[in-house]
């Protein structure tokens, strides 16, 4: 079962709002009629697809550099 501070945390990544700016009844309301939802797995989908974005990152990177090498040189 997930805590309230874990609900709280979870609610406000998922608006981008700032903890300190909500209610705790609103983070319960939310939950409460989202209750359905899995949110496990739609936060875990999210985790899947940044390490996949930052593997890309990290592929692409070198290349990405030496085309601006090839830019510059030229112009």
């Amino acid at each position: 079962m997930n805590t309230r501070d874990e609900l709280r945390q979870t609610y406000c990544e998922f608006f981008a709002i700032d903890p300190n700016k909500v209610r705790d009844d609103q983070v319960e309301a939310f939950f409460e009629k989202h209750s359905s939802t899995n949110f496990g797995a739609l936060q875990n989908g999210y985790i899947e697809m940044a390490q996949l974005n930052r593997q890309i990152t990290n592929d692409f990177s070198s290349c990405e550099a030496e085309c601006e090498a090839h830019l510059l040189e030229r112009f």
